[in-house]
């Protein structure tokens, strides 16, 4: 997952973009509370249309306790989205959950397990 995140804010930042994009917005990457999917998509010439799109999927057993949605922007700058904790649960066991957070400048931070 972070991993997905990381690759969507360098694309972004690098330029990387598809052909039938005419100017870049920004990557866009989003999951859905109690579900184990997470997308990726990118986002351009201002139309709110997702270009690319790819699915991910967290390990089996786990999904996202949180909907959550990021748009990294070609230049640095604030992430629309940010600050946000992202936070995965898991099916076995509802007490623990893992957690990081991406920071308003986009920056990843690692978190933890967290038990209640």
């Amino acid at each position: 997952m972070q991993a997905v995140l990381q690759a969507a804010r360098e694309r972004s930042r690098g330029g990387d973009k598809p052909e039938a994009c005419g100017r870049l917005n920004a990557y866009r990457v989003w999951g859905v509370q109690g579900t184990q999917n997470y997308y990726l998509a990118v986002r351009c010439d201002d139309n709110g249309t997702d270009l690319e799109q790819e699915t991910f999927s967290l390990q089996s057993g786990e999904y996202f306790l949180d909907d959550f949605e990021l748009f990294f922007p070609p230049l640095p700058g604030p992430v629309p989205g940010a600050p946000v904790t992202v936070s995965i649960g898991e099916l076995e066991d509802q007490s623990v959950r893992y957690e990081f957070m991406v920071s308003d400048q986009g920056v990843i931070e690692n978190g933890g397990l967290v038990s209640e």
